[in-house]
């Protein structure tokens, strides 16, 4: 065999080599963070009934000055806290929701359910690396149709959690649910991940 034929086919074998290397990198480069918790929306979707109103809205949840450690304890059963960035206490962390109660203010778990957003500096500089939203049905709850009292706790097999508070003004349609979301792992971990506010007909289905 020629020098040349020799040199030719070495190039060829160099470059099929290159080729199926470059392959599993790129299959590689798929950025997996999240290993639980990625049902999304897990509330009601039905129709609603004459005279019910809803609007699906976004609520904020506003951490305080150790949002990050609750932060890192709350994700800690489904990611590694080390994978974790910073979270803006103000603008990283939001969730929406359809939350069902019958007649008597008690919740109705398969109707409800919540949905959290938490954006960390990570998926800041890099979406490809995006928390999921993590989706929690309906566990149990009570609505105090009087003063607005309203606990509602959502559960899975990581743990539970649970917003607390009171709507308030405006009417049914312009009220805002506010109040306070913890959360208990079933590893052990618990603890607030701060002050919530949403609109009352955005979260809850009104006029029942």
């Amino acid at each position: 065999m020629s020098t040349s034929k020799l040199s030719l086919i070495m190039v060829l074998v160099v470059a099929a080599l290159s080729g199926v290397g470059c392959g599993n990198k790129k299959d590689d480069a798929q950025p997996i963070r999240q290993t639980g918790r990625v049902a999304g929306q897990n509330g009601y979707t039905g129709t609603l009934n004459p005279g019910e109103y809803y609007v699906a809205a976004t609520g904020q949840i506003t951490g305080g000055s150790d949002v990050n450690q609750q932060v890192q304890a709350f994700l800690a059963p489904i990611i590694d806290v080390n994978q974790l960035g910073t979270v803006d206490p103000y603008s990283g962390m939001t969730f929406t929701g359809m939350i069902r109660f019958d007649q008597a203010g008690n919740l109705i778990p398969g109707n409800s359910g919540i949905s959290i957003k938490i954006k960390d500096s990570v998926e800041m500089q890099s979406p490809q690396y995006a928390i999921q939203p993590i989706g929690i049905p309906g566990q149990s709850g009570r609505f105090d149709r009087n003063s607005g009292q309203t606990t509602v706790t959502f559960g899975d097999a990581y743990g539970q959690v649970t917003l607390e508070g009171y709507m308030s003004g405006g009417g049914a349609q312009a009220s805002q649910f506010q109040g306070t979301i913890r959360f208990s792992n079933r590893n052990g971990g618990q603890g607030t991940l701060g002050q919530f506010r949403i609109n009352t007909c955005g979260f809850f289905v009104c006029g029942q």
